[in-house]
């Protein structure tokens, strides 16, 4: 069960005259470090040990982190709260039995800037060219040390090519991924919350991705696409085709019609068939809405009359347009009463 807490505004004997508040190392030279013996300590000492206890207390409620004063003796991770209202990290041991160095203005490497509250930043660079300062209620950084965390939302995505950021005027230094790469165009995207921490054996900030786990066939997750020639071996089960990869392949017919041939001709229907031209009797000319990526592409067609099959050759091929010739069994040149006609190419 938790802790009620209890009001530790209160200071033991703050309003008692000075003479009922008697500190015993005065009056007695070394009782601190002697401890009572066997004695009836005077209500004035009590009134001093209670108020130094409650006036303590009272003193870290109100700041979280005692406020940093030369006769401490702070040990290396110790943490104090400067003049400045910053939080700080004793890197050295300092204090009163050694060197005090007020973490305020050191330039030392005694102390440290230490990060207790949200990191948050407001952009105002541009593309790859980030400029952050310190958002309302963060503790604004003095220099670049080991491990800084800065969360901004970038006014501007990244294009894929080497980033910098410069937070609070301290300087500009790189942003690189894990990898020590530039980050990818789409790793930094305008608006959405993007983290860089200081690497400082490298002397530049990290990109912190987002660690996202692989899709399956039941769950949304990262996937990487598949090349052209992995769509094509085909054998490959984590690999994603594109739109495009899809386009260009082998598998895939490039152009197809399906038209009467008889009386009016009439395109039923197709795909990157702009139009079929009635030459004569027998005669078509399929005309591509593509250009073909060379002449060796294939069209693949069949045919029937009313109610046989007919043979169709394929003449006259171009870039943008081929030709059919039909045939009945007599092998006589024939108007078709139905043409089916497939391309397919190497890209």
């Amino acid at each position: 069960m938790a802790t009620s807490k209890p009001d530790l505004r209160r200071v033991w004997a703050e309003g008692a005259p000075g003479a009922n508040v008697v500190d015993p190392d005065v009056a007695d030279p070394g009782k601190f470090d002697a401890g009572w013996v066997a004695e009836i300590p005077p209500f004035e000492y009590y009134n001093f040990l209670q108020q130094l206890y409650t006036q303590g207390l009272a003193h870290i409620n109100e700041q979280g982190i005692a406020i940093y004063d030369a006769d401490t003796d702070y040990p290396v991770g110790a943490l104090a709260k400067g003049s400045d209202n910053t939080t700080y990290k004793a890197e050295i041991v300092n204090g009163s039995s050694s060197t005090p160095v007020n973490p305020v203005g050191d330039s030392t490497g005694t102390w440290v800037v230490t990060f207790i509250n949200p990191n948050f930043y407001e952009d105002s660079g541009a593309a790859d060219v980030y400029e952050v300062a310190a958002s309302s209620g963060t503790q604004v950084p003095k220099d670049y040390i080991d491990g800084l965390p800065i969360y901004f939302r970038p006014s501007v995505s990244c294009t894929g090519g080497a980033v910098t950021v410069d937070v609070e005027g301290i300087g500009v230094v790189s942003v690189k991924t894990k990898s020590g790469a530039n980050p990818a165009l789409g790793s930094i995207v305008a608006t959405q919350l993007t983290n860089f921490i200081f690497d400082l054996a490298n002397g530049w900030f990290e990109l912190i991705e987002p660690v996202v786990a692989s899709a399956t066939t039941t769950a949304e997750g990262v996937v990487e696409l598949a090349t052209q020639a992995e769509e094509i071996t085909g054998t490959d089960p984590s690999r994603v085709i594109t739109a495009l990869t899809h386009a260009n392949s082998l598998r895939v017919a490039k152009a197809w019609v399906n038209f009467t041939g008889t009386g009016t001709l009439t395109v039923l229907d197709s795909f990157n068939v702009s139009s079929v031209t009635d030459n004569a009797v027998g005669n078509y000319t399929v005309n591509l809405s593509i250009t073909m990526p060379n002449l060796n592409y294939l069209p693949i067609s069949t045919g029937r009359l009313t109610s046989n099959l007919i043979v169709i050759t394929s003449i006259s091929i171009a870039a943008t347009s081929y030709g059919l010739t039909s045939y009945n069994a007599a092998d006589v040149q024939t108007d078709a009463a139905g043409v089916h006609s497939v391309v397919f190419a190497s890209s």
